[in-house]
């Protein structure tokens, strides 16, 4: 199969890391009925298991995102439809001239995709138009969960390949995709079940992180409600967070290791990711 990507930028997207992640499994990885992923994010783990013929009987992705959750729906269910809105949306933003009048086109679009006055299929496509014209990959919202990321300054975004969305739109078919708080996945535990974990990561003063994904944002209140849904757990799991001595003595009756990765934003950078498992 040709090369797959999310169809969307993701700050703390694992594209990059996928390979080395996978190289953690357990060995047996194919004698597992179920993969579920409670923060599926952009969904670069998934798609690639997914791409290469993943060996689950069953496939679960969940994020509370809503907006993100409902446009991998309508990738899997209507993607035809979404593409003709990004097509759409990408003529009248190429065609115009400065970046002064892109930046207008921008903002313009932000405040349609603010008052959530149209159609869900509108509203995906305006999410992944803004996730591709706005600044550093951030999906960012308020305290009134209004998105308020600012323009990338990109003259001609790759926004939306076709190609690419319409193999996701096959590769989509059978999974179970929700949009819940990561506790409620424990209900669709059954069988022998991988879980892996990809929350918002910790954030204190020694570790650069990213919590604002919804109006309540992921503090330290979660993390600890994390890792007791975690130690509670009786199946397979793996979890990825930052290298914070918060996050590894939450997590010291398990098995912590450290690995490199690219830094959030200064992509030169080299940080040190903890990731978790309790196999």
């Amino acid at each position: 199969m040709k090369q797959i990507k999310p169809f969307l930028q993701w700050a703390g997207g694992k594209s990059h890391l996928v390979s080395l992640l996978q190289t953690h499994f357990p060995h047996s990885i194919s004698a597992y009925d179920t993969y579920i992923e409670p923060f599926a994010g952009a969904g670069a783990m998934a798609i690639n298991l997914m791409a290469n013929g993943q060996p689950f009987k069953k496939m679960i992705i969940n994020d509370l995102n809503n907006v993100l959750m409902n446009t991998y729906r309508i990738i899997q269910q209507q993607p035809e439809k979404l593409l003709e809105h990004l097509v759409h949306l990408k003529q009248e933003y190429h065609q115009l001239s400065t970046m002064e009048e892109k930046q207008s086109y921008f903002l313009k679009t932000r405040n349609t995709y603010n008052t959530g006055s149209h159609s869900q299929l509108l509203h995906s496509a305006l999410f992944i138009f803004l996730n591709k014209t706005g600044f550093g990959a951030l999906y960012r919202v308020n305290a009134q969960n209004e998105y308020n990321v600012s323009f990338g300054n990109v003259n001609k975004p790759n926004i939306f390949c076709k190609e690419n969305i319409m193999l996701l739109h096959r590769l989509l078919q059978g999974v179970e995709i929700y949009s819940e708080d990561f506790a409620g996945m424990r209900k669709r535990i059954n069988g022998k079940v991988f879980i892996y974990l990809d929350p918002p990561y910790y954030r204190d003063k020694n570790t650069s992180g990213f919590c604002a994904y919804n109006a309540q944002g992921f503090n330290y209140r979660e993390h600890i409600r994390l890792a007791d849904f975690c130690k509670s757990l009786t199946c397979d799991w793996m979890l990825s967070n930052a290298d914070s001595p918060f996050i590894a003595d939450l997590y010291k009756n398990f098995n912590v290791r450290k690995i490199i990765s690219k830094h959030l934003i200064a992509k030169n950078k080299k940080v040190t990711e903890l990731l978790i498992t309790n196999y």
